[in-house]
């Protein structure tokens, strides 16, 4: 299982021939694992991002799919997170109204949410794409029988699709109105403690004593306290340790709003350090345990990574391999330069302008790495003119 078909892994050289890179790290293609993870945005399947869900040859079904997708569109898909609140992608035949309504249908079958209405395997995508469950019926009946029959399957998909989503935003609903109602509580509880003892409290027992009643009509009704609390006292938030967590832009600040409401914002400085890996935060301005107001701002460092690595070794890749690990290595400033070879293979590494194991910046002022691309020696006669 790959894990991770996307266009930063799929390449065309000069014969036209496709290749596939990137399987060494297939283990890395689930959002959270322990290792540093990559996991590309509209081509990763649903089930990559929860280390619970099951994978297979459907996950790479997805991917293939959603490339497929990118490459008769020219859009990008949505991503598939997005996807399960709210699921807005368009069939590819409505983009591209020339595109054929099997290899259409065979796209959005592939990139179902569900892994198990999912088509299961490439060979049985190459079969939908191709149209081969069509011909296989007989004459223009059957197959117009055929595409009706993919159709309200897929409409049943759908329809599941939307009782899910709906049963899943109930339940979501119903806890937002259970915190809501007790946050509402709590802040009323400590701004006017004497309204909350009001509705707590039980109704007096009746009576018919009549002096009783006269007498309690008739007594002045004691001076209300005023409760002038400073807003810090009202409601605070225990700061966790953030220190070592990973910082996802958008989905990390998203953790920290309920109903509306923000519990801490955050600020972000990015700044290179030994010590800890790329994307990680390494400090925060409030200490673990501080109990501090809602939507107090906290400061986060999070590292660009090293400031220098070293060169890691190029015996045996490609050149577009090669450049795609010095890329998730942290080194982008890269330049690529044809160099003779009489022992390196046409397309591979032939040298580099720094050694094997040699530290190389990777801060504002990077240094600049030159991979030297093997091409074949000019002909003996080439030689002799020049």
């Amino acid at each position: 299982i790959h894990r991770g078909i996307a266009p930063q892994t799929v390449f065309i050289n000069e014969k036209l021939q496709t290749r596939l890179i990137a399987f060494a790290i297939s283990a890395a293609r689930t959002y959270g694992s322990e290792i540093n993870y990559e996991v590309f945005s509209g081509y990763a399947a649903p089930e990559q991002y929860n280390m619970l869900e099951r994978q297979g040859s459907w996950t790479d079904v997805y991917g293939l799919s959603a490339l497929l997708y990118k490459a008769l569109t020219g859009l990008t898909p949505v991503q598939a997170t997005e996807r399960l609140i709210n699921d807005t992608l368009a069939a590819p035949k409505i983009i591209n109204r020339d595109i054929p309504s099997n290899i259409s249908d065979a796209i959005v079958s592939g990139m179902t949410l569900n892994p198990e209405e999912r088509i299961k395997n490439v060979d049985d995508l190459a079969l939908s794409l191709s149209g081969s469950h069509l011909t296989a019926r007989s004459g223009r009946k059957g197959a117009r029988r055929a595409r009706s029959d993919a159709l309200e399957k897929q409409k049943k998909i759908e329809k599941k699709e939307r009782k899910r989503r709906f049963k899943r935003l109930a339940v979501i609903s119903s806890v937002t109105v259970i915190l809501v109602t007790f946050t509402a509580a709590v802040i009323v509880a400590a701004i006017h403690p004497e309204l909350f003892e009001r509705w707590t409290s039980p109704p007096p027992a009746p009576t018919t004593d009549a002096s009783e009643t006269e007498t309690r009509t008739a007594a002045p009704s004691p001076p209300t306290e005023k409760t002038d609390k400073p807003p810090e006292e009202i409601e605070l938030y225990a700061v966790r340790d953030f220190v070592g967590e990973r910082y996802l832009e958008g989905a990390f600040e998203e953790g920290f709003r309920i109903s509306g409401v923000r519990l801490l914002t955050f600020k972000i400085e990015r700044e290179y350090n030994d010590d800890t890996e790329r994307g990680r935060i390494f400090y925060q301005s409030e200490p673990p345990g501080s109990e501090v107001p809602l939507g107090t701002e906290i400061t986060l460092k999070v590292s660009k990574g090293p400031a220098s690595v070293k060169l890691p070794p190029y015996d045996g890749l490609t050149v577009e391999a090669y450049k795609s690990l010095l890329e998730k290595r942290g080194i982008t400033n890269i330049k690529i330069e044809d160099a003779q070879s009489d022992t390196v293979q046409e397309g591979f590494v032939a040298g580099c302008n720094f050694d094997e194991g040699d530290e190389v910046r990777t801060d504002d002022e990077p240094d600049e790495v030159i991979i030297y691309a093997a091409r074949p020696p000019a002909p003996q006669s080439e030689r002799r003119r020049s």
